[in-house]
């Protein structure tokens, strides 16, 4: 009789500890998964810089999306928008502008809300690494070194596009990368139109095929809609997957990730013809070039 209550016991416990394991399991929701996936996105921007007796006016112009794939400031991006931003930066020389790539990042609580008459504040980059294989692109954004006077901590400031600075960059759990093939149901962050002050967009939407080995002689970008000289850029990517999601150009480097628990799956390049469609650079090239280039996701 001792034995079976001693096991009466133990069946008990293990019952007891398995309830907070399953709450510890129990997935994200989707607009958990959403918030955090906003909080981590960016935006890349074309800026000009125009100067006249009068008085220093900055522009931006949006090129397209980026991940922050952890609080050290590292992006990943469509590498193309690198070959745009040098092809801009080139473009009317003879002009007193200055023309280059630049990160916008939204503030975390205020994610939706960007109102135009909001100064804008960009952060300049380094790119550390490009994969033109797979239309990948590492940046480093340049952050402000300061001491702290309280304690002496270093703090690395970097500007929120509502004008605002913030001190070393937090924004939660880092995005969680996979290996896994995406399948079934997907969703993408991107930004919504070529709006200075357009906000970003959620689409979702389902992998209509299995990795096809490459694009060729495909338009995957068409600046259309920005102030300045249509630029069209010719590429051949090799390992992607086909969606049913249409969206516009600015979605090339958005992240593409699971809704069941907010797995980053790949990255999306949006075909700039007819249709809109958009296709998935698989996760393992994005994990490769974080590897190689020693980025940790902590």
């Amino acid at each position: 009789m001792k034995n079976k209550n001693i096991v009466y016991f133990l069946i008990f416990l293990m019952a007891a500890l398995a309830v907070p394991l399953q709450l510890s399991c129990k997935s994200m929701s989707l607009s958990q998964i959403t918030q955090n996936m906003q909080q981590r996105t960016v935006q890349i921007v074309f800026v000009t810089h125009h100067s006249d007796s009068a008085s220093t006016t900055d522009y931006t112009y949006p090129a397209g999306t980026g991940l922050l794939v952890n609080d050290d400031g590292y992006v990943i991006t469509a590498n193309h928008l690198l070959d745009m931003g040098e092809q801009f930066a080139q473009q009317s020389q003879a002009q007193a502008e200055i023309k280059k790539l630049a990160i916008e990042i939204q503030t975390p609580s205020n994610i939706r809300s960007m109102p135009s008459a909001s100064p804008t504040w960009t952060n300049d980059f380094d790119i550390i690494a490009r994969d033109e294989k797979h239309d990948l692109a590492l940046l480093k954004i340049k952050m402000t070194t300061e001491v702290s006077p309280l304690n002496g901590e270093i703090l690395y400031t970097v500007h929120y596009r509502d004008g605002s600075s913030s001190g070393t960059l937090n924004l939660g759990d880092a995005p969680f990368i996979t290996s896994t093939s995406p399948n079934n149901s997907i969703s993408m962050t991107g930004y919504s139109s070529f709006e200075t002050d357009g906000g970003l967009e959620i689409k979702t939407g389902k992998v209509t095929s299995r990795e096809i080995s490459n694009i060729s002689n495909s338009q995957l970008t068409d600046t259309t809609g920005l102030a300045v000289s249509s630029l069209n850029v010719i590429y051949s990517i090799t390992g992607y997957y086909q969606t049913d999601i249409t969206s516009n150009t600015l979605f090339s480097g958005s992240p593409v990730y699971s809704i069941k628990n907010g797995a980053i799956l790949g990255m999306c390049i949006n075909i700039a013809d007819s249709s809109g469609t958009s296709v998935i650079i698989p996760s393992r090239y994005i994990m490769d070039l974080l590897k190689n280039n020693n980025v940790n996701l902590k």
